[in-house]
């Protein structure tokens, strides 16, 4: 991909907690595309890491869907408009089931 292009993407990034303030790690985090500004892009899947944190690949701009799937706990999703050169914030507290 070109610089160009790559330039023109954003990002999301965020923290992922219990309903304690405990991070929460290897948390699945699911990007999906809504609409038809985000473009033909499927479904991404990240993890956390250590800290509870994650960060998305390089987005097209537009509006996504984030879910937040973890083991023990209620899966939670919300969305986000991602803009071009920009880094979005999005936290996630989870509720045990």
């Amino acid at each position: 991909m070109n610089e160009a292009r790559l330039s023109a993407r954003g990002l999301v990034v965020g923290q992922v907690e219990n309903a304690r303030g405990v991070a929460v790690t290897a948390a699945h985090i699911i990007t999906v595309p809504l609409g038809r500004g985000a473009g033909p892009v499927p479904e991404i899947a990240v993890l956390t890491n250590g800290m509870g944190r994650y960060k998305t690949p390089s987005l097209i701009p537009g509006l996504y869907r984030i879910r937040v799937v973890a083991n023990g706990y209620r899966v939670i999703a919300r969305d986000v408009l991602v803009k071009r050169r920009r880094r979005s914030s999005l936290n996630f507290v989870l509720d045990p089931r």
